[in-house]
């Protein structure tokens, strides 16, 4: 099955315990067994079994155990409801926070599982100083599971037993009646379980069980030797402060990895959703396309869907690489001369046909800039500038306004200048209280406009970051239904004459490039993918080269050895290959014994769109560097660059 393969390509070399449980049903829809349909390693490791041990075998027949699995796997597999709990596990000896999740087939669940067992142990190893023991307390079982430094310094028996057990074993069967009453209230939502008694070898010991967060679903134990207290009768206070301190420390704990939890579930849905759209739509047309190949403006209008879905996809997995390399400090900005007004006017030329398509106001106004040239990194600012205003878009109806202003301000540190750039809506506006959890990842809000909310909830955190690497602020202010304000203030350095200078005469340069010729040129195409091969050729062929193939770096380098001198005029090289990757393929041809492979220009193909990629090329004597998919512009630009 397709889930199951695709469940396959993403776990199972993934530390995070995952599985995938078929439900079984009686003949009157009872469930009365699940079973593995898949699981990863990290899943079986928790039973000390491998995945073949466990793959089909039905888990009730084989351990029996709480039914609190099989009912909530039930809901998620049938009635499409996910659900997270917690169960004390006697098989594992492990406490387990679980997740159950609805898959596209019936009858089948995905579920997720972390040991909570070590935030225990570690927990008790600062309690432990004070004579306290923490444990878990599952209010379904009534079990509660204790660690064996807590069993080995109160003389206990089992490590997993009953709360009423635990109570008749510390301190006689006179309290095991008041332990089981205080119990029912507590699993009804009562007072926490304060119980003070003498043990059999005199000492005193407290047993406490409080509610964790809002759960009803288990609570937290802590059992602590108060001897000295009770024999002095001080420090009352202090102690119960001090459990307080460790309970809020714990429930913290709990309540960080819930959210991890969920924030790892909430990634996972957003992507089965965000990256299955385009998907399905790129599918579907080329399936439209290959059935009307005799209707031109058919086929035409399929392919040009197609063409939006991918580059939907591709800004989706921007986006996430973006985000995971700001979150590990990779991003690095490249400050370089622009003109500011022309940057944000070249906004409003990007954005004036869908304005025009659905009849809306949009206007770039920077009448109040002095100094227009800064130093600034422009792919960044315009990232974003793009995120700011596409969502000012999306959120606004036919027929809106959106506005963009940029001023400069009286007051700015010598050498800068302090801009902000306000960009205003008349949309839909964001729900109160939104604008705090605006920024941050996976955070989508639409108001009405549950349609237009694509993504995966990560540009504007990506916005925040990037505004703060520049040292500058992001204000929002909005109102349901009447639209809203983003306002970025940036100090930005102030370009020097000559610095300007450069720029200006770069980007006339490229403004002139409205034609490629390459006739008689001969390239060397380089690649293990056949379809990115034909893909590359026919682009080339298409300006005028001819081509030969190599279907990777060995075979590029034998042929280049056995090629004349001059016989290429240029190589175009995949950076990741089966056999020999790019870089090793550059580095054996610029090592041949003869002199034209020294000048033979190499450029860089590949679909890591990191910067560590391009140094890599440019450590080997790579002459250029694009990215997959393939900006047929950019790869002209540089092949006019260093083949004129």
């Amino acid at each position: 099955m397709q889930v199951l393969k695709a469940c396959s390509e993403i776990f199972d070399r993934s530390p995070q315990p995952f599985g995938v449980a078929r439900l079984h049903v009686d003949d009157a829809g009872v469930p009365f067994d699940f079973s593995y349909a898949y699981l990863n390693p990290a899943m079986a490791a928790l039973t000390n079994q491998t995945v073949d041990e466990l793959l089909g075998r039905k888990v009730y027949e084989m351990w029996g155990g709480d039914t609190t699995w099989l009912d909530v796997f039930y809901r998620a597999a049938y009635h499409d409801e996910p659900c997270e709990f917690e169960a004390v596990s006697v098989l594992l000896h492990q406490f387990l926070h679980a997740q159950a999740f609805p898959l596209s087939m019936r009858g089948y669940c995905g579920f997720m599982v972390n040991d909570l067992t070590d935030m225990l142990m570690q927990a008790n190893l600062s309690t432990s100083v004070v004579a306290a023991y923490l444990f878990f307390y599952d209010m379904r079982t009534n079990l509660i599971m204790l660690t064996p430094s807590a069993c080995e310094a109160y003389g206990l028996s089992s490590n997993y037993t009953s709360l009423t057990a635990l109570a008749r074993e510390l301190f006689g069967p006179e309290s095991e009646r008041e332990i089981h009453d205080r119990t029912l209230v507590f699993k009804d939502g009562g007072a926490d379980i304060l119980y003070e008694g003498m043990t059999l070898d005199g000492r005193w010991i407290q047993l406490s069980v409080g509610h964790v967060g809002e759960t009803n679903r288990f609570g937290m134990g802590l059992l602590e030797d108060v001897t000295r207290r009770k024999h002095v009768e001080e420090g009352s206070a202090e102690q119960m402060r001090l459990l307080r301190r460790q309970k809020a420390a714990l429930e913290d704990a709990l309540t960080l990895a819930e959210h991890g939890s969920r924030a790892k579930s909430t990634f996972l849905t957003n992507m089965s959703h965000d990256f299955r759209t385009p998907m399905n739509s790129i599918s579907g047309f080329a399936g439209i396309a290959l059935a009307h190949l005799d209707e031109p403006e058919r086929v035409r209008d399929c392919l040009n869907k197609i063409i939006r879905s991918s580059g939907h996809l591709l800004n989706l997995v921007n986006d996430i690489l973006d985000m995971s390399r700001i979150e590990s400090g990779k991003v690095v900005l490249e400050e370089r001369p622009i003109d500011l007004v022309d940057m944000l006017q070249g906004m409003e030329v990007m954005f004036s046909d869908q304005a025009a398509e659905r009849g809306m106001a949009f206007a770039v106004s920077a009448d109040e800039v002095r100094d227009r040239r800064v130093m600034v990194d422009e792919l960044r600012l315009n990232q974003i500038m793009v995120n700011i205003i596409g969502n000012a878009f999306k959120f606004t109806p036919d027929g809106g306004m959106v506005e963009v202003k940029v001023w400069q301000h009286a007051e700015a540190p010598s050498g800068y200048g302090r801009y902000s750039i306000s960009v205003i809506d008349t949309g839909c506006g964001m729900k109160p209280g939104f604008e705090e959890t605006l920024f941050n990842p996976f955070e989508r809000e639409g108001a009405g406009y549950a349609g237009r909310t694509e993504g995966t909830g990560l540009g504007m955190a990506i916005t925040r970051n990037l505004v703060d690497m520049m040292g500058g602020t992001l204000d929002v202010i909005s109102q349901v239904g009447q639209g809203s304000e983003f306002v970025v203030t940036v100090p930005l350095r102030l370009a020097e004459a000559s610095e300007g200078d450069v720029e200006v005469a770069a980007a006339t340069d490229a403004d002139v490039r409205d034609g490629y010729g390459f006739d008689g040129k001969h390239a060397l195409v380089v690649d293990d993918d056949e379809l990115s091969r034909e893909v590359m050729c026919e682009i080339l062929k298409q300006y005028g080269f001819t081509v030969e193939e190599a279907a990777d770096g060995d075979v590029a380098v034998d042929a280049i050895a056995a090629s004349e001198a001059g016989a290429f005029d240029v190589v175009i090289m995949d950076m990741r290959m089966r056999r020999m990757d790019g870089d090793e393929a550059t580095r054996a041809i610029r090592e041949l014994p003869r002199e034209d492979v020294a000048a033979l220009p190499v450029i860089a193909v590949t679909a890591d769109a990191f910067e560590e990629s391009a140094q890599r090329a440019k450590a080997v004597g790579m002459n250029g560097h694009t990215t997959k998919p393939l900006n047929v512009r950019n790869l002209l630009n540089i092949l006019k660059d260093i083949l004129d």
